[in-house]
């Protein structure tokens, strides 16, 4: 299981509802859960996507530590998103 973290300046809170919904349908996430007001957001999903790398190219960045941990990250239309591994 993975969760996907939305999340944007706290100085200038941009994160649209839109948007969320939007990445969560095409991930197949679930329930989005705001975290706080047009600031953050988070959903869980079952799988890396297939279609965020494809989609990205090469702006999406993957780390992965030896606890078997993985984090991807990358930034997109005035928001950071971040895809990590729930232990």
């Amino acid at each position: 299981m993975y969760i996907c973290t939305l999340l944007t300046s706290p100085q200038n809170p941009s994160l649209e509802p839109a948007l969320v919904e939007s990445l969560r349908n095409a991930w197949g996430g679930g329930d989005a859960i705001w975290l706080a007001p047009d600031e953050v957001a988070e959903f869980a999903l079952a799988e890396i996507p297939v279609n965020l790398l494809g989609r990205l190219g090469g702006s999406a960045k993957n780390v992965c530590r030896s606890d078997r941990s993985c984090l991807l990250w990358g930034v997109a239309r005035r928001c950071c998103w971040l895809i990590w591994t729930a232990q």
